[in-house]
């Protein structure tokens, strides 16, 4: 269920541009024997600044809580 085209059938939906980035990681996993494939997927680079930044938004007490994961993620790959 990953494609692009902006719709959602039940999958998450994004903009043609990104799938094109994120599709060749997908298909030589999956020529590769991999059967599943991990996405992290964040608002934006949640660095302390940007999280500085965007300190008003309604979002901001959630997006506290993505941040340590978003920090995890960024050192381990």
């Amino acid at each position: 269920m990953v494609h692009g085209g902006l719709k959602s059938i039940g999958c998450y939906a994004m903009t043609d541009r990104y799938i094109n980035e994120i599709y060749p990681y997908v298909e030589n996993a999956l020529q590769n024997g991999q059967y599943e494939i991990q996405v992290n997927i964040y608002p934006f680079k949640m660095t302390s600044s940007n999280m500085n930044r965007h300190r008003n938004s309604r979002y901001y007490t959630f997006w506290r809580q993505l941040q340590p994961a978003y920090e995890y993620f960024t050192k381990a790959n």
